[in-house]
């Protein structure tokens, strides 16, 4: 009897092991980049996700996100309404017009409201991005306003911070490998 426990006990921690090895390679197989559009069923059906992530910015111009493939890009959302998020503007604008060789996108989720008004109001130049359908602003996975998230140049999210961002934060962001 202890040999037949000392065997179902030695299985089970042989079974996890592989369990786990398994549920890592899966992970890693599963992670893939915010510029890729993996084939499905879904993605097949719907001309917009055969061409990635696209958005309107205030010019009516539609933008890709695939356009940004090999840059690093810091992704913000935000609202009109939002108290923290006026607060951040001006690390915004200021992160905006002293690095170049980071792309700053910002996604407003509130487009019903006067966005270009408000823009002009602030004096902001970065682009700003209409999440008209809240589908980007899910698809991140964002919950709460103000929400950044750097994504490197290969697509893949390596910072996310909700709340307001400062300019150090930015700054550090932009020179991270």
């Amino acid at each position: 009897m202890k040999n037949k426990a000392i065997g179902f006990l030695l299985l089970s921690v042989i079974l996890f092991i592989f369990s786990q090895e398994l549920f890592a390679n899966d992970k890693s197989e599963k992670a893939n980049s915010i510029f890729e559009n993996k084939e499905t069923e879904e993605t097949k059906e719907t001309e917009k996700n055969q061409q990635g992530i696209q958005l309107y910015n205030l010019d009516g111009e539609l933008i890709s996100l695939n356009d940004y493939v090999g840059k690093k890009v810091i992704l913000n959302f935000w609202a009109t309404w939002c108290p923290p998020c006026k607060e951040e503007l001006p690390a915004l604008q200021g992160f905006y017009d002293s690095n170049p060789n980071v792309e700053l996108l910002t996604i407003n989720i509130d487009p019903e409201n006067d966005v270009k008004a408000f823009a002009d109001k602030y004096k902001l130049t970065f682009p700003i991005l209409l999440d008209e359908d809240h589908l980007v602003e899910g698809g991140f996975g964002v919950l709460s306003i103000p929400t950044t998230i750097l994504v490197n140049e290969r697509g893949e999210i390596v910072e996310n911070k909700v709340g307001p961002v400062d300019l150090e934060t930015l700054t550090e962001w932009s020179t991270n490998p």
